[in-house]
């Protein structure tokens, strides 16, 4: 027991001197030059994220302790242990300081800053004392606000004139609430939220970098690469996660996801095609909110909208999947495969032709489909 315990401290520290190390080297101008001169600076974000997230995570840690900022087991949590909260505050400060360092600044990057900055504060609170799902609602309408202020917003009906702006603005609160939402369920297992965080960011910054999308692949990569220096903190082989994203993490991580897709150019002229790209990409979250509203109103758990904000179950895909007799480990790695899965297929559509739009579409649904039924019958038999 004490070589393992030797071991994991020898590696523990061996991460704090590479992070170290990278984020130092970063600092000085000739690196971000040479990235540059490389075409290569999405690297150098990349590794900024990681680093900063990692040296700053066992200082949030100590601090949500002192506070008494935890997370403590009962019975509708899967963990065992109280856990430390707010890890998404070293996530969002590694965002940012990577682009930062990077000099990459524009209108859009001060708009997901500004909304992301009331996104972790109030999520701050709400890890501390808990806010009413009303606080919360009107915190990310706040936040999408600053978004359409600064011209981030779904535009399908501009033509329409006002009545179209209207109504693409609805839709972007829609999208990005309930994005934001959908993917803050999936903060249930350790590992889940920052996995699919990653493999979605980077999807989004292939996407990004291929198409010469400055914004689009900066920002993915800058999110992917915070998340990605957070997992070893949250996804550990054999010991349970030493801290949460919190729904300060969780929060922020959704609604910069669903900016991203909002903002990014997924094909010219081609409407069904920029639209289901992303949809496949964020996939996952979408078709369990889905499911789970649909569940919750049809057995009565709740029956009106506010009932539907505040209410709390086991009823997501993570723990389907382990009622279906999944372990923890397992609903994971099971649903990091169905995001790079849908991500894939998403991806390869950026050449495609409409029928092939088609039938990505009906392969993604009939994949959603055979889960559903698996959930639903699999679960009656047991």
């Amino acid at each position: 027991m004490s070589k393992i315990f030797k071991l994991t401290s020898a590696l523990r520290s061996l991460y704090y001197s590479i992070a170290a190390f990278i984020v130092g080297f970063s600092l000085f101008p000739e690196t971000r030059r040479f990235f540059e001169e490389m075409d290569a600076s999405w690297l150098y974000i990349l590794g900024n994220a990681l680093g900063v997230t990692a040296l700053c995570v066992p200082i949030i840690k100590k601090a949500a302790i002192e506070f008494n900022i935890v997370d403590k087991p009962n019975a509708r949590k899967v963990h065992e242990n109280v856990t430390p909260l707010v890890g998404g505050i070293a996530v969002f400060i590694a965002f940012l300081v990577s682009l930062f360092l990077n000099q990459f600044f524009s209108d859009e990057l001060k708009a997901i800053a500004f909304a992301g900055l009331l996104i972790v504060i109030v999520g701050v609170f709400d890890d501390a004392k808990g806010l009413s799902a009303s606080i919360r609602l009107a915190t990310q309408l706040a936040a999408s606000g600053i978004l359409i202020y600064f011209g981030i917003q779904i535009n399908l009906f501009a033509e329409f004139g006002l009545i179209g702006e209207i109504a693409d603005i609805l839709i972007t609160l829609l999208w990005l609430i309930g994005i934001t939402n959908a993917f803050n369920f999936f903060d249930g297992l350790d590992g889940l939220a920052t996995g699919m965080a990653v493999v979605m960011a980077s999807f989004f910054a292939l996407v990004g970098i291929r198409s010469g999308q400055v914004f689009l692949s900066f920002v993915s990569v800058a999110l992917a690469g915070s998340c990605l220096g957070f997992i070893p903190y949250n996804f550990k082989k054999t010991a349970n996660a030493s801290i949460f994203l919190g729904d300060t993490g969780s929060t922020f991580i959704g609604f910069t996801l669903a900016s991203l897709a909002i903002f990014g150019e997924w094909s010219k002229n081609e409407p069904l095609k920029s639209l289901t790209i992303p949809i496949l990409i964020m996939s996952v979250v979408i078709f369990d909110m889905i499911y789970i509203t649909i569940s919750r109103f049809y057995t009565g758990k709740v029956s009106s909208f506010k009932e539907w904000l505040d209410y709390v179950g086991r009823d997501h895909l993570h723990h389907r999947l382990m009622s279906l007799g999944l372990s923890k480990r397992q609903a994971v790695f099971f649903i990091y495969f169905l995001c790079i899965l849908l991500g894939l297929i998403a991806i390869l559509l950026k050449r495609g032709e409409t029928i092939d739009v088609l039938i990505s579409l009906a392969t993604a649904t009939l994949i959603y489909l055979l889960i559903t039924i698996l959930m639903i019958f699999g679960n009656t038999k047991r």
